[in-house]
């Protein structure tokens, strides 16, 4: 926390070294009131993060002082040792109600036959229950699943659920909400049912909803920036912002010399 415009910072919330808050809140109307999810994660060589024996320390947190104290918040979740990362948001129209999207590592369904990763390795123990939303009206005091478990909901983010985990809350209608994972997704019936909304690229990792107009949709994913004037039925992109992820980049020996680019899922 800084008091004095970021010359100076104190830590005031902590866990342990291989555990760290991916996400923070602010009730709207009680700036004193916070939450934060921290997130036990370790990458292996071999591997995406997955929960490792002893990883119990990933939940929901809050704090009603300003960040200066802090109680666990996650009545109602799946027990510690299952949860991935979660995302966080609070309805501004009604700032009791919030929404978790949680990556739940407890089994699933078994394989079926000859199923593969994303990796292409073959299944050969039960999949994830994966992604889920959680919501409650208490203000954190206690949360219950919304989400079904179906296989839209664990194909939500594929392997890669430690990726995205960012959800958002339309700011004038506590039942729509948005996830962000391998598609952006929108739920009108408080995360009950998804679908999908089309014409931009895949991965998405950032989107603001226009408080004054939330039918405006700001999405930032791996093909760049682009914009929404009709709640997501059509898109802009962003052409002068020419935001794209390169992996490689190459000249070859020509006179002026050109330039080549492999570009992220192109």
């Amino acid at each position: 926390m800084t008091s004095d415009g970021g010359r100076t910072w104190t830590k005031v919330f902590y866990k342990s070294p291989k555990t760290g808050a991916i996400v923070l809140v602010m009730d709207p109307g009680d700036p004193n009131t916070l939450y934060a999810a921290p997130w036990r994660r370790t990458r292996r060589k071999w591997s995406d993060p997955r929960v490792e024996p002893g990883s119990t320390e990933s939940g929901i947190w809050k704090s009603t002082d300003g960040g200066k104290t802090w109680n666990d918040a996650g009545q109602g979740l799946p027990p510690a040792q299952f949860r991935g990362r979660i995302g966080l948001d609070v309805a501004q129209s009604n700032p009791r109600v919030l929404y978790a999207f949680l990556d739940n590592y407890d089994a699933g369904r078994p394989p079926r036959e000859g199923e593969r990763d994303a990796y292409s390795r073959p299944i050969v123990e039960a999949r994830i229950k994966a992604a889920e939303i959680y919501r409650t009206d208490d203000k954190g005091a206690t949360w219950r699943k919304v989400s079904d478990s179906n296989e839209y909901m664990s194909g939500h983010s594929g392997t890669y659920g430690w990726v995205f985990g960012q959800i958002r809350v339309d700011p004038t209608d506590e039942n729509t909400i948005y996830t962000l994972g391998l598609d952006l997704n929108v739920s009108r019936d408080a995360g009950k049912t998804f679908s999908r909304l089309r014409g931009t690229h895949g991965d998405h990792h950032g989107l603001w909803i226009d408080p004054a107009r939330p039918m405006t949709l700001y999405s930032a994913n791996d093909g760049g920036f682009y914009m929404s004037d009709d709640s997501g039925k059509t898109w802009s992109y962003a052409t002068s912002a020419g935001g794209v992820q390169f992996y490689n980049v190459v000249l070859d020996s020509s006179t002026p010399a050109f330039a080549y680019g492999s570009i992220q899922d192109d």
